[in-house]
């Protein structure tokens, strides 16, 4: 059950509860409702986990972009020092080392970017999944506040009250 999912349940749960005469409060299954808030708190360490493990792969890529590059640079200076004694083929080799240190530095970047793409791609629908969640915690409370002022209302227009029973209606729980 994903967090929307068991949001949602909360939300059915609390909008189909059943008001209490004279009262701003509503009966609920206590058990369904804990057992919901306990799904949800299980669910968000595994969100948070993901994202963690997300930020893990990409610094593990970077370190290894990073070693690999290190290597080329070495296999450069090797080469290179194998070829000193001739200045046209150690000019050449200076040349080559270059173009591998500048082919190894776009290929971090490249990496470093696709990394960081992937990682602003997975933040951002776990931000997506944050926000609908507040915006329906927003939206349920915002129903149970005009919910609450209507039940708090009092008709002084009517000069009689009445008997409760006769003046009674449930609640549209809609």
């Amino acid at each position: 059950m994903t967090v929307r999912d068991i949001l949602q349940k909360m939300q059915e749960i609390l909008e189909a509860a059943k008001a209490m005469p004279l009262s701003q409060s509503v009966l609920v299954n206590r058990a369904e409702l804990l057992e919901l808030i306990d799904l949800l708190a299980a669910s968000l360490p595994s969100e948070f986990d993901q994202a963690r493990s997300i930020m893990a792969e990409r610094d593990e890529v970077l370190a290894e972009a990073a070693r690999e590059a290190e290597r080329i640079r070495e296999r450069a200076r090797a080469d290179s020092a194998v070829l000193v004694s001739e200045q046209e083929v150690y000019r050449r080799a200076l040349d080559e080392a270059d173009n591998e240190r500048s082919t190894a530095a776009e290929d971090v970047a490249r990496m470093r970017r696709e990394t960081d793409d992937y990682v602003d791609a997975k933040l951002a629908a776990f931000e997506a999944v944050l926000a609908k969640t507040i915006d329906a915690v927003a939206a349920g409370r915002n129903k149970l506040h005009v919910r609450l002022n209507a039940d708090s209302y009092v008709d002084e227009s009517h000069p009689d009250p009445g008997s409760f029973f006769a003046d009674w209606q449930e609640p549209d729980v809609r």
